[in-house]
Formats: structure tokens, C-alpha cells, sequence
């Protein structure tokens, strides 16, 4: 039995996940999260390759929270506003490109 939140995930990963759930739907949650993570990973990506060595920690939670932050912000500040806490709209534009 492996302890995932004392070597490889830290408690502020998980709690910041658990939070989401409660913002978004089920869709808008696994879509958040999986372009959330593959932002990440091609960050890390990129910091391996110019600096040639492994990074130690990676801060998946502060990513994740920075980039719910740019949501918000481009949110308010646009005119058409994407109903990203709506699953039935988020569909729909994904489904019909409108």
C-alpha cells in the first residue's frame, strides 16, 4: 500500500481538486482537469528540456489555480461570457461550435 499524498501528491493538490467539485459539473470538472494537467505536463516539459535536469516537485495545484484565476478574469472582463459552471452550454458550444 503506497501513500500517495506523503511522497508523490501533496494535500493542497487534493484539496484544491475536491474544492473544484463543487464548482464545476461533472464534464466541465474531468475537462478542466485534464487541460489543466496536460498544461502542466508541457510545462515541465519545457523547464526539463532547457534546464537538462528533473524537477522535484511540481506545483500542480498552484498551476491549476493560476489558470481557474484567467478564467475568471477573462470571464469578467469579456463580452460574450462562457458559461464554463454550465454543463448543458459548455456542451452545447463544444457540440456546435457557437
Amino acid at each position: 500500500m503506497v501513500n500517495i499524498t506523503k511522497k508523490y501528491l501533496g494535500w493542497g493538490d487534493v484539496l484544491f481538486l475536491f474544492t473544484l467539485c463543487f464548482l464545476f459539473p461533472l464534464i466541465n470538472y474531468l475537462l478542466f482537469y485534464l487541460l489543466t494537467l496536460s498544461v502542466v505536463i508541457a510545462r515541465q516539459l519545457i523547464i526539463y528540456l532547457i534546464k537538462k535536469q528533473p524537477s522535484g516537485k511540481i506545483p500542480l495545484a498552484g498551476i491549476q489555480a493560476f489558470i481557474l484565476a484567467m478564467l475568471f478574469l477573462s470571464n469578467i472582463l469579456s463580452k460574450t461570457k462562457i458559461p464554463f459552471t454550465d454543463s448543458d452550454s459548455l456542451l452545447a458550444i463544444l457540440a456546435y461550435g457557437r
